[in-house]
């Protein structure tokens, strides 16, 4: 029994589990590239969001707060403004940037159809394949944020959650295929107000790990809405990875 030897790991350096951890995340060191696709139907009293103004303004605020741009700010978009605006996505240059991200906020139908002005567009077919057919965003992370709606006045669901084949994208649904969302003629959303308050107050979650406790939030709070998600990620995406740098003026020397 003298003879046994215990070998022991040495603990990995700091640096190297550093390392690690920066291995497993997005590298968001770039700015983020953002388009807001926002249907308000303003001019429709059938059909208006009353409320969603409180959404935009939120997300806007929002953005400013990250090392963001707004590329495309749409209001009330036709469809062919809607192609349009995402056949530019599919031919710009994303070197600059180091993810896009992509918030829709309209009303919508099943099988992935979300509202414009004169129309339909197919959030699959005309949103999420311009952007995957772009070179310059391959192993980028792409975001999408949809709140869509179905049927009258304040209630609201979304589109259908189909699991997009194409890797690092991520797409967050207001409610649950079949399901109802609620909107707040004074507030907004509850998707978007939650949303944008837990990635403020939960900086250390990944966008992941927020999905899981916003549907606890809802039910806590006895909202009858589930926020549902479908992913291809391949590594965690944290909001708070993109928050300006403060800059430091160097102490002048006396």
């Amino acid at each position: 029994m003298s003879n046994l030897r215990v070998d022991r790991l040495k603990p990995k350096s700091s640096a190297t589990q550093s390392t690690s951890s920066d291995e497993l995340k997005y590298d968001l060191t770039k700015p983020a590239a953002v388009v807001i696709i926002h249907n308000l139907f303003k001019n429709n009293p059938k059909r208006i969001r009353t409320g969603s103004q409180h959404d935009y303004k939120l997300l806007k605020d929002f953005f400013n707060e990250l090392n963001a741009e707004v590329i495309h700010d749409c209001q009330d978009l036709k469809v062919i403004e809607v192609k349009t605006t995402m056949e530019k996505i599919k031919k710009m240059d994303f070197g600059a940037y180091s993810c896009l991200i992509i918030v829709i906020m309209s009303h919508g139908d099943i099988q992935n159809q979300i509202c414009a002005l004169d129309g339909n567009y197919n959030l699959d077919d005309d949103i999420v394949q311009p952007t995957t057919a772009n070179k310059s965003l391959k192993r980028k992370p792409k975001i999408f944020i949809v709140q869509a709606c179905k049927g009258p006045n304040l209630i609201e669901a979304d589109c259908n959650n189909t699991v997009p084949s194409p890797s690092d994208i991520l797409i967050c649904f207001s409610t649950y295929e079949g399901t109802p969302a609620f909107r707040n003629v004074d507030e907004g959303t509850y998707f978007i107000q939650i949303l944008i308050k837990m990635l403020k107050e939960k900086p250390e979650k990944s966008i992941m790990d927020i999905m899981p406790l916003m549907r606890r939030e809802f039910e806590s709070k006895r909202i009858h809405q589930v926020p549902a998600e479908t992913t291809t990620l391949t590594k965690l995406f944290f909001f708070h990875d993109l928050k300006k740098k403060t800059e430091k003026n160097p102490a002048k020397e006396k």
